[in-house]
């Protein structure tokens, strides 16, 4: 591939990767949202059992009373559980997409490998180039002159 090939492919895929890395980003933003959730409903459903269950001894509730507070508690669990299967979808998404974020580092890297061993021979070809340009020119200035007709002879 062309100097200018690499040049360009490298860029396009440094793009890919950043591109990739905002949605990861953005994907560690819902994570933590959904972690933040998740803890909510989990801190509702221990304080709620505990209202419940400080009711059950206290003189003057009535079991409607108790039975509310029972489906509260049923309630907020369905929460949690939601809150809890959007946090492990979040996870696996994060997860995914990190993994994506990986393997476009990666070729990055291994395009930048590229590019830099390209590099290196155009600068080994430039320099024996150079060589073989200062060795014919101190070769010329200090051979004796040929003279065409000792050559005829």
């Amino acid at each position: 591939m062309e100097r200018r090939g690499i040049d360009v492919v490298l860029r396009v895929r440094r793009l890919a990767r950043d591109q990739v890395a905002l949605r990861l980003a953005e994907r560690l933003r819902c994570e933590q949202a959904a972690e933040g959730v998740s803890g909510q409903c989990r801190e509702a459903v221990h304080t709620a059992t505990q209202h419940a269950r400080e009711g059950e001894g206290l003189p003057g509730v009535t079991p409607e009373r108790l039975a509310w507070h029972r489906a509260h508690v049923v309630e907020l669990e369905r929460a949690r559980a939601r809150a809890d299967e959007a946090l492990e979808a979040a996870r696996r998404q994060v997860a995914e997409v990190r993994a994506e974020w990986v393997a476009a580092q990666r070729e990055v890297e291994a395009l930048e490998q590229i590019a830099a061993r390209q590099a290196a021979e155009r600068h080994a070809e430039q320099s024996r180039r150079e060589q073989r340009e200062l060795d014919e020119l101190a070769s010329a200035r200090f051979s004796p002159p040929h003279d065409s007709r000792d050559t005829l002879r």
